[in-house]
């Protein structure tokens, strides 16, 4: 049978490449092939729903795994000889389950989202496998050259090293990655019909992790500065350790009438489909999921020029400004929200280019990738 491994940090979170995890997921195991997922570390059940695919971890919750992601492990300030021995034993143990699975299910190819997992793989001999590592990000969103390092390390063994776009895979060539090229993320739906602009109610919606990468803080600063017809509300849907900064900034410009902070929700579809703009604030994004979603619903995009992804998203489908543009971002968001013929424009533009990401479409360039591609080194 057909097999297809995916490699994760976590495949429980809720976020974009977990929902790109299960749009493939279920796509490849619509055309016959058995899916398997491995996370670093088994966690709680949540997440996504990722239909019939087989999911498991290389390790248990414990202290062994956590030594695969820090330098020290909690008050126990191992260092030197002890960390890296433990460290070695940590990553041996992963590779051999990982081994053990590949020479049971001989996989097609083992596709990793997960610059460490990426390490694993790259670095356990695994017979004849065709190692495909793909980066969420754009390339700009590196600031650690050791991030960059890894890349090249693991490019150089693996069979592909995939961006989310044409210009950042040429900009990993250019940086050293080997073998780079570019696979863009399939939209997760497609409705048959939206509500027209008139019958959208009059909000404005942001998804995503409550993290200084998303500067949801910037997007209540920039609400509080625009010029906001009567009955515009400002809703920001995630979960994460800036909480508390981004409800301060809500009431210490006093919007708790027109801004809420809520809790993640998996009805992404019906939200984008009620609202009349999608936000994207992002300090740096790939090919952010949740903004092809938006334009899948026909939703006008006010955003940041957050990456070569989110210019190539919202050109002709939305307003862009500078990354941490209080004003310019308010002043999009004033424009869109007072002109609703550019909003129809715009929405009518956005569910064209939605279509170019077809999930149909994107898992069969997958599947001519993974045929033509060589076993790794």
């Amino acid at each position: 049978m057909k097999s297809i491994v995916f490699l994760c940090d976590d495949a429980r979170e809720v976020g974009g490449v977990q929902r790109v995890l299960a749009t493939l997921a279920h796509e490849f195991s619509r055309r016959g092939y058995h899916v398997v997922i491995l996370s670093l570390a088994e966690r709680a059940a949540g997440g996504f729903d990722y239909g019939n695919a087989e999911i498991g971890a290389l390790f248990t919750e414990s202290r062994l795994h956590r030594f695969l992601q820090r330098p020290a492990l909690g008050n126990l300030h191992l260092r030197g000889r002890r960390l890296f021995r433990l460290r070695s034993i940590a990553y041996r143990r992963a590779q051999t389950k990982l081994r053990n699975l590949v020479d049971r299910l001989r996989p097609d190819a083992i596709i990793v989202f997960d610059t460490l997992m990426a390490e694993i793989a790259t670095e356990a001999h695994l017979k004849d496998s065709k190692i495909i590592v793909q980066f969420h990000n754009s390339f700009a969103s590196i600031a650690d050259g050791r991030v960059i390092s890894a890349l090249r390390r693991v490019s150089g063994r693996a069979s592909a090293f995939l961006a989310l776009t044409e210009e950042d895979a040429e900009q990993f060539d250019r940086a050293g990655v080997a073998r780079a090229t570019a696979m863009p993320n399939p939209v997760s739906f497609y409705p048959a019909a939206v509500p027209d602009v008139e019958d959208r109610e009059r909000r404005v919606v942001a998804i995503g992790r409550l993290h200084p990468q998303k500067d949801f803080t910037m997007l209540v600063e920039a609400w509080a500065t625009a010029e906001r017809p009567a009955g515009w509300h400002l809703d920001i849907y995630g979960e994460g350790f800036e909480r508390s900064a981004i409800q301060d900034a809500i009431e210490r410009h006093q919007l708790t009438h027109s801004v809420t902070l809520h809790s993640p929700s998996r009805e992404v579809e019906a939200l984008l489909s009620r609202a009349a703009i999608f936000a994207l604030s992002s300090r740096y994004e790939g090919l952010c999921m949740v903004a092809l979603e938006a334009l899948a619903c026909g939703l006008p995009i006010v955003s940041t020029r957050s990456g070569p992804g989110t210019t190539q998203l919202v050109e002709n489908c939305g307003l862009l400004s500078e990354i941490g543009d209080v004003h310019g971002f308010a002043a999009n968001l004033t424009r869109l929200m007072n002109e609703p013929e550019l909003r129809r424009m715009f929405s009518t533009a956005g569910r064209m280019k939605a279509r170019q990401y077809d999930v149909d479409e994107t898992v069969t360039r997958w599947q001519r990738l993974i045929y033509d591609l060589p076993y790794a080194c």
